[in-house]
C-alpha cells in the first residue's frame, strides 16, 4: 500500500483555516465530506472527536494524525493540511500542531488502517519531510511534496 496511489493534489491542503482542535476537526471533515461519495461530514467529525476522546492524535513535532473507521467508506482517503497558523492539539510533546494527514478507513479495515498509520507515521517522524510539507503554497506542491 503506497500513500501515492490514495493522495491526489484535490487531497491537499495548503494554509488551511482553523482555531481550534475541534475548528480544524470539524473543517477536515467538510473538507473529505465534499469530495467523498456517501460521506457525511457531520459524521465524519463525530468519528474524528470520538477517536480524539481515545487519546490525542498529536503525534509531537508539530504533527497530527487524526484518523477514524467509517462504515460507508469503501476505500482508504488520505488528505494532507497545513495550517495558516498552529493549535493547540493536546499532542504528546506539548507542541502546537500546524501540519496534518487524516485518514479514514472502511468499518472493516482494521489491518488496513493500521498499515496506513505506520506509513503516515514513518514518514512523518522524518523532519526533511515535514519541513517540505511546511514550504508548500498550492495544492500542487503539497501532494508532490506528500508523495516524494
Amino acid at each position: 500500500m503506497d500513500i501515492a496511489t490514495l493522495l491526489t493534489a484535490k487531497q491537499c491542503f495548503p494554509s488551511f483555516a482553523g482555531s481550534s482542535k475541534k475548528r480544524v476537526l470539524q473543517n477536515i471533515a467538510h473538507a473529505i465530506a465534499e469530495q467523498t461519495p456517501n460521506s457525511q461530514a457531520d459524521e465524519l467529525f463525530r468519528a474524528f472527536l470520538e477517536r480524539e476522546q481515545l487519546g490525542s492524535t498529536g503525534v509531537g513535532e508539530g504533527v497530527a494524525i487524526p484518523h477514524c473507521r467509517m462504515a460507508n467508506i469503501k476505500d482508504p482517503i488520505v488528505c494532507v493540511f497545513t495550517l495558516e497558523s498552529a493549535i493547540d492539539f493536546d499532542s504528546l510533546d506539548g507542541q502546537n500542531v500546524d501540519l496534518l494527514t487524516a485518514l479514514v478507513v472502511p468499518a472493516d479495515g482494521a489491518d488496513e488502517h493500521v498499515k496506513l498509520l505506520g506509513i503516515l507515521a514513518g514518514k512523518l517522524s522524518q523532519a526533511t519531510y515535514r519541513n517540505e510539507l511546511r514550504k508548500c503554497r498550492t495544492a500542487e506542491q503539497l501532494h508532490s511534496a506528500a508523495v516524494s
